[in-house]
């Protein structure tokens, strides 16, 4: 079950970037998107005291450092992504 909530979430990241026109908005919105995420990971660790699936890193703080590199990365991939379809797509129609 893991593995395919990392596989959409990747989806996920790619996707949030494709909805921007280059790899730098991709990554700055991914960016965003991963610290939000990882954050709110952190805080609901924090919250959480008995029966835990997981336990994060010490610091936890390093979770959302990793959770935002990684949502950086793939919102350049989603950027870039359509960036090249819509130079695709402009060559084409000359």
């Amino acid at each position: 079950m893991w593995a395919v909530a990392n596989v959409i979430a990747i989806l996920g990241g790619v996707a949030a970037g494709f909805d921007h026109d280059g790899a730098t908005a991709g990554a700055r919105r991914g960016a965003f998107g991963g610290l939000l995420f990882g954050l709110a990971v952190v805080l609901a660790d924090a919250t959480v005291v008995d029966d835990r699936a997981a336990t994060l890193p010490e610091p936890a703080i390093l979770f959302a450092v990793l959770t935002t590199v990684a949502g950086t990365l793939l919102g350049a991939l989603g950027g870039a992504l359509r960036h090249r379809a819509m130079q695709r797509r402009a060559e084409a129609g000359t």
